[in-house]
This record gives structure tokens, sequence and C-alpha cells, in this order.
């Protein structure tokens, strides 16, 4: 069984290098103009930004989910069982809490903190904890503040509000999310051969033992990834800018217009804040909803959601958080902030 199984992971490793050089192979024969048929096709406008965006958001996100994964796989190897049931206790206010300070420790971007979420609640810790690192870490991280408070120029209320409105997001939903329910019933069931590496055969150290553990969490999280690009970007290219910003006077709609954008676009949220601070003629309280929706339920994190926590609760998380931002940064555009 094993050994079938190591067939077709070579398999699949072998298919997926000639399909590489297959595609290379057509892109350079069309870049010499011997394939007239593909390149009438190729300069479509649509096709080309559809290209451009999807590339991007990969080239984007690749890296912090390939470093999410090794923290994963640190996690994992390195960091004993009884150390982190002491980091994160049991607590139903005191875990998601602990959540979040874990959030400014292990900088990582949306795409990353969802196999270290996951990682911690395989390793029995609370999952308001792990709910509540994976929802904020993305936007309370210091890399991330950092980027916000340049993007918008040092602006006080920019920056608080987007720790303050995340944090109390992510703490609430962490605590109602988890109200009755144990972190391994709302997993997906992972295969055998995914979840568990031989750590016997040929006596790995710890760094290979990491390597290993990150590989396969980078391998099943970047399927999920591709299709939430895809699908972002199909998205993008159908979006009409001019459309989006005659609705930027209603303060109802240039809410639910800004927090759909951001679920859209699925950004990086070290990025996401100089693309909110272009829409000028939307007020703080729009531009915060998009600051917050996209590195919680953006598009390309909710087909990785799917690929982790099984579908109805995926759902809740994505209504609860959804629905939040509404209402709150609503309430912050009727007191005129």
């Amino acid at each position: 069984m094993e050994r079938e199984n190591r067939f077709y992971v070579g398999l699949k490793k072998f298919l997926l290098i000639v399909g590489i050089l297959i595609l290379l192979y057509l892109l350079n024969t069309w870049q010499w103009g011997e394939l007239k048929d593909i390149s009438l096709i190729l300069k479509n406008a649509k096709l080309q930004l559809f290209s451009i965006i999807f590339l991007a958001i990969l080239l984007e996100a690749i890296p912090f989910l390939l470093l999410g994964t090794l923290v994963s796989g640190t996690i994992e190897v390195l960091v004993p069982q009884k150390r982190l049931e002491r980091f994160i206790p049991a607590n139903r206010f005191l875990a998601p809490l602990s959540g979040l300070f874990l959030g400014l420790v292990f900088p990582v971007c949306s795409c990353g903190s969802v196999p270290v979420a996951r990682r911690l609640i395989k390793k029995n810790l609370p999952l308001s904890g792990a709910l509540s690192y994976m929802l904020a870490a993305p936007i309370i991280n210091p890399i991330v503040i950092f980027s916000t408070a340049v993007a918008f120029n040092g602006s006080g209320k920019a920056i608080g509000g987007r720790i303050v409105l995340a944090s109390s997001i992510a703490f609430l939903a962490a605590i109602l999310m988890s109200k009755g329910v144990k972190g391994k019933d709302v997993l997906k069931d992972i295969p055998e051969d995914f979840s568990e590496i031989n750590h016997n055969s040929s006596s790995p150290s710890k760094i290979q033992k990491i390597f290993q553990h990150a590989e396969k969490d980078f391998l099943e999280m970047s399927k999920y990834l591709i299709f939430g690009a895809f699908l972002a970007a199909l998205f993008q290219t159908l979006i009409s800018r001019p459309a989006i910003l005659k609705m930027a006077g209603n303060h109802f709609s240039s809410i639910g217009v800004m927090e759909s954008l951001a679920i859209l676009l699925s950004l990086c949220s070290i990025a996401d804040a100089f693309v909110a601070a272009t829409f000028t003629q939307f007020p703080l309280s729009s531009k915060l909803a998009f600051l917050i929706a996209g590195p919680m339920v953006s598009l390309s994190l909710l087909t990785m959601y799917l690929g982790v926590f099984k579908k109805r609760f995926v759902v809740k998380i994505f209504l609860f958080v959804s629905i939040s931002i509404f209402i709150i940064t609503y309430l912050l555009n009727l007191t005129g902030r």
C-alpha cells in the first residue's frame, strides 16, 4: 500500500513537471510568432487581464503560504504539546486572547495562517485559540501594521481602527464558533498518507521532519489557493471600476461594495492597504470593511477553509464575520468616523 502511494505521488510530480515544460515550450513558440492562432487568442484584452491578475495573486500568496507551512511544520516537530497548552490555556476567554497574541509572534499572511491554525487544532489546542489566530494574525502582525501605516500616511484612525476591529471580530467569532464544539469535530477527514509522516525510515533529522510536514501542508493547501486565485481573477476581470465608484456616496452601499470587493479581490494583507487607500471617494469606515474582510473571508481564503474545515463550519464563519464587519463599520459610518 505504501509503495502504491509513493508511486502515485511520484506520478503526480512527474506529470506536473511535464505540464510545466509543455507550457514553457508553448509560450516560447508563441513568443517567436510560430503559433499565430494562439497568438490571436492570447491578445484578447480580457484574457490578458485575467492572466495578469491570476499570476499576481499566486506570486503574492505562494511565499506566504510557504512561510505558513514552515511555521506549521516547526510547531509540529519542535514545540511540545505541553508548552502549547501552557501558552494557549483551555479557558473560554483566555484561549482566544492567547491566539491573538500568537498572531504577533508568528507574523504570517492570511494564506499562511490556515495551515498553522489546523496544526494547532490537530495538537488538541482549544478551537477558539486557533480560530482567533487564523482570523486576526494576517491583520495584527507587525508587518501588516507597518504597511497600513505607510499606505495611510500614519493615520491613527486607519491603523488603530483596523487592529481594534479585527481583534474584536476575531475574538467574538472564536468564542461563538467554538461554543460546545471540539476542534477535531470541525476539521475535515484527512487521508492517512497526508496526515502521517513516517519518521522511522532512515531516521530523518528534526529539520528534515519540519520540511516533510511543510511539504505535505503546502501541496495540500496550494490546490485550494490556485482554485481561489482562479475565481478571484475571474471576478476581477468582470468587475467594472466606474460602476463601483458610483456607489461611494451612499453609506449603506459603499460599505457593501468595499467589503464585497475585498472578498472578490483576495489581496494579500500586506498589500491590500495600498489598494484601499486609492479609493479616496469612499469614507474610512468603508475602507476598514475592505481591510478586515479581505484577510478574513476572501474568496481564495474560503476555498482554503473548505479544504481544512467542514462546509457547515466554514459557512458559519463566513456569515458571522461578514455580517459583523458590515454592522460595525456601518455604525462607524453613521457616527462620522
